[in-house]
């Protein structure tokens, strides 16, 4: 928990540091998400947290069927 509380304020921070301008850019990533710099962040993340999630429910549900 600790190592990924440092690794999201790390993240946080670096976000702040930067321009405003520069999340309201266009923009087109590798995996073919396009749209303004910051939608395509926070729909990232959103995604990347999500299926962790997901992965959580599915251990814990596979733990509670072996007890």
């Amino acid at each position: 928990i600790r190592e990924l509380r440092s690794n999201v304020q790390r993240d946080i921070q670096t976000i702040q540091s930067q321009a405003d301008d520069l999340f309201s850019q266009r923009f087109r990533a590798p995996w073919g998400e396009e749209g303004r710099l910051g939608e395509v962040i926070m729909g990232t993340i959103t995604d990347h947290f999500l299926m962790h999630l997901a992965d959580l429910r599915t251990a814990v549900q596979r733990t509670e069927g072996q007890a």
